[in-house]
């Protein structure tokens, strides 16, 4: 039993975590992207893609490439596992357009342990938001979680949220996969949900 004295602390700090950690309430249903054959899918760039059991690896990239839905999205929540072999700079792009998949055009999601720059490292929405703690990805699988709601874009990590943005003004666009030079990235159970 926590004294009274510790309550007064333990109780609001205890709340502040669950907020942190606890995501908007479901609605709609679910879709799988990158499975299957490619008539929902396109590529950009020269990085070799392929699907094996359920797993999309990118690899042998000379070029910033990606895979992109043919659909466009909105507000949703993005859910997906990835895992990069060795220090691979990789990410997940929202609300892009085809022709301009680029941090200044649309939204990422990065996937970068030890990026130079703090506004691009693992967690963060580049450009925008350092992350609120340093995540350790590499050669190992993790899960991405990412709600777009409205101007509001909320990043977890494994479960622990990484980044909150507020001011997002671009409203919708493709979903992009990256890989950015040298190395290999591994996907698998990348699902949407619309809000």
């Amino acid at each position: 039993m926590i004294s009274p004295e510790l309550s007064r602390y333990a109780v609001p700090a205890l709340a502040a975590l669950l907020a942190a950690c606890t995501t908007p309430p479901s609605s709609g249903n679910w879709q799988q992207l990158f499975v299957g054959d490619q008539s929902g899918w396109s590529t950009v760039g020269d990085a070799d893609w392929s699907l094996d059991d359920q797993v999309l690896t990118a690899s042998n990239a000379t070029t910033n490439s990606f895979i992109v839905t043919n659909q466009t999205y909105d507000d949703f929540r993005l859910q997906l596992e990835f895992y990069p072999v060795g220090e691979t700079n990789s990410g997940v792009y929202m609300r892009c357009e085809r022709d301009k998949i680029t941090p200044a055009d649309c939204y990422e999601a990065n996937i970068a342990d030890n990026h130079q720059n703090k506004l691009a490292r693992t967690g963060s929405l580049v450009g925008h938001t350092v992350p609120k703690v340093r995540s350790e990805t590499v050669d190992r699988w993790n899960s991405y979680e990412i709600i777009a709601d409205g101007n509001h874009i909320t990043i977890w990590i494994n479960g622990v949220q990484t980044s909150t943005f507020e001011s997002a003004t671009i409203p919708e666009g493709l979903i992009a996969l990256q890989l950015f030079g040298k190395g290999e990235v591994r996907f698998r159970n990348i699902r949407i949900q619309e809000l």
